[in-house]
């Protein structure tokens, strides 16, 4: 994936350099999108781009699990027979991770729609104090 440059004013922020090479991408695409929205901030002030830091830890934690769901199976050999792979444990606890971080930071469909409302919400309670204003100068 080629890296994104000159996004927004100041282009989104960079990747940490101790990313993992496969989290790079999804950085850039994560980054790419909070900047085009205003989201993302600049590297003056990356408050959150430590949200997007952990959501790509979570990403990583979550496929790493999944290779070892996939290599070794549901179910592997224990101390007392079979027990349940504890990557199940990982993966799900870092699906959670993602999911509530991706709704914190606008990249779901469902977020991303209530971002939308909360924003029109935002407008028309400004266009109503600038009416109520209008009428208390008028008096």
């Amino acid at each position: 994936m080629p890296k994104l440059q000159g996004i927004g004013p100041a282009g989104p922020l960079p990747p940490p350099a101790d990313l993992a090479p496969e989290q790079v991408p999804l950085w850039e695409m994560i980054a790419a999108e909070l900047d085009v929205r205003g989201s993302m901030p600049s590297a003056g002030r990356p408050v959150d781009s430590l949200l997007v830091r952990v959501l790509l830890d979570a990403w990583h934690a979550h496929s790493l699990a999944a290779a070892d769901v996939r290599a070794h199976g549901v179910l592997v050999e224990g101390r007392f027979g079979l027990t349940v792979n504890p990557a199940l444990r990982v993966q799900r606890d870092a699906a959670a991770t993602i999911l509530r971080l991706s709704s914190e930071l606008g990249l779901s469909p469902a977020s991303r729609t209530r971002l939308g409302l909360m924003q029109i919400a935002g407008q028309s309670m400004l266009v109503t104090i600038a009416q109520r204003v209008r009428e208390a100068q008028r008096r």
